[in-house]
């Protein structure tokens, strides 16, 4: 079935604020409705109709004041459940993975992945509160965490030999200050392994434990000797 075209969005402008054009497929029972407000605004249903339609306040600039703009029955039931699609849009697009290519095809791949770390992280918060906690990390460190999971666990971190150099002690007295690593490189057991450092400093599992030895993956200070021996994790 064809349906004849639903009228332009500066056909509609021109009435002001409010009005709406529909189409409606009876084979389908789907509803195509245009409405302008601001701008123009499409939703298409099989559910919910343009009657009943009421009346809300909206601010004009141009009257400097509060007018009633006349609102379908779409619109009203889109904004009262439009909650979860609208926040899993904004999370998405926070922290979106910013590549370009030239094949169309990866714009989907990268959507698929960002999707895929929001709804990870909506799933981390409500195990959370369901065992009680009431601080969780935030959307950008859990990017971050699972950066870090894919590109160091499971990877053998090498040393070099001999005296270190001046930039190297600097850089290293920068890296051995960062706080402990993420559970998915200090569980992966790989590459964990103790190296003298130039400098002392505090234990991360000793409460007023100090030392001289730092793992060469994590990062963080830990006591061995031959009377405490700290193990990370």
């Amino acid at each position: 079935m064809s349906l004849s075209p639903i009228a332009e969005e500066k056909e509609l402008k021109n009435k002001g604020r409010g009005p709406l054009d529909y189409r409606i497929d009876e084979s389908s029972n789907i509803l195509v409705v245009r409405w302008y407000d601001n701008k123009a605004v499409q939703l298409v249903s099989t559910y919910a109709g343009i009657n009943p339609q009421d009346k809300y306040k909206r601010w004009s600039k141009k009257d400097n004041q509060s007018i009633q703009v006349n609102q379908p029955l779409i619109v009203k039931e889109y904004n009262e459940h439009m909650g979860g699609v609208d926040l899993a849009d904004m999370l998405t697009e926070l922290y979106r993975i910013n590549a370009r290519s030239k094949k169309w095809y990866m714009r989907i791949v990268y959507w698929c992945f960002n999707v895929a770390v929001v709804n990870s992280w909506l799933f981390y918060r409500r195990h959370l509160n369901q065992r009680g906690a009431t601080s969780h990390i935030s959307l950008l460190d859990f990017h971050s965490h699972i950066a870090s999971g894919l590109t160091i666990a499971g990877n053998v971190v090498h040393h070099k030999r001999g005296r270190p150099s001046t930039e190297d002690m600097q850089a290293s007295k920068r890296k051995l200050l960062a706080s402990r690593s993420i559970a998915d490189v200090r569980y992966d057991e790989v590459g964990h392994w103790p190296q003298q450092s130039h400098q002392k400093g505090r234990c991360k599992l000793c409460p007023k434990g100090f030392s001289r030895v730092s793992c060469i993956k994590c990062k963080v200070f830990l006591c061995i000797t031959s009377d405490v021996f700290c193990n990370l994790p």
